[in-house]
């Protein structure tokens, strides 16, 4: 039963993120954080919106903080990133 659930899960954010339109956000970004410690998962706050990101996405964060980003529906991972100016 819980095997179901998990793929049905899955399933969801995957159909939300490639069948549904991104999320698009631009701002500034706040609250750079990690949780985690063996497994680390990065965040960010994009125009009030809480979002995951990558480890090299995350670095460059700390120093180019206005973007434009591309959110998946379902994951809240950001796709696409364009740094703006400060």
């Amino acid at each position: 039963m819980g095997g179901v659930v998990a793929i049905f899960l899955t399933g969801r954010i995957l159909i939300q993120d490639f069948f549904e339109p991104p999320i698009v956000l631009e701002g500034r970004v706040q609250n750079l954080r990690e949780k985690g410690t063996r497994q680390v998962e990065y965040f960010a706050d994009i125009a009030g919106r809480p979002v995951k990101v990558t480890t090299p996405v995350y670095e460059r964060l700390k120093f180019l903080p206005v973007v434009r980003v591309e959110v998946g529906r379902g994951s809240d991972y950001v796709y696409k990133i364009e740094y703006l100016a400060n």
